[in-house]
């Protein structure tokens, strides 16, 4: 048999109020560097990286456009957003210097059918993290995913 004083009890139940708080805390951060939002006009080609992330255990979420991006991203938070350069309305170019502004520890990469060249000065000029060359094979995008969302993991813990 053991005795609780009432005093300590409350102590007790607030520490226990913290750490399952702080738990839940670090449980969503470990969801949100596992997750990836793909902005591409292009239904097939969102359909085909979510389906390829899916296959690794990454959570993707998906937008058609870079307005529907900017909405989801002030619900939800996430460890990486991949977008294609060219899209009606809002370009990757410009969505990707929001998300920037707005969210400066999320890597965007950007997907382009488009000349190195032609990529590389603009890109001088923006807060891009990584450029994606199409076409691309699925190992080089899990590579590539797969290293930003652990640098994200790591500034995490950190």
């Amino acid at each position: 048999m053991f005795n609780i004083d009432c005093a300590d009890n409350s102590n007790n139940f607030q520490s226990l109020r913290y750490l399952k708080n702080y738990a839940e805390s670090k449980e969503a951060d470990t969801q949100i560097s596992k997750r990836v939002l793909i902005v591409d006009d292009d239904d097939i080609l969102r359909d085909f990286l979510d389906q390829a992330l899916n296959s690794i255990n990454v959570e993707v979420m998906s937008a058609s456009n870079a307005n529907d991006a900017l909405e989801l991203l002030t619900n939800e938070r996430v460890g990486l957003v991949i977008t294609d350069i060219q899209m009606p309305g809002m370009d990757g170019w410009e969505l990707a210097t929001i998300i920037k502004k707005t969210y400066p520890e999320t890597p965007v990469i950007l997907m382009t059918g488009m000349q190195m060249d032609q990529v590389e000065k603009k890109m001088k000029n923006n807060h891009i993290d990584f450029i994606l060359y199409k076409p691309f094979s699925i190992k080089q995008l899990e590579a590539t995913v797969t290293n930003y969302l652990t640098k994200v993991e790591q500034r995490r813990i950190l």
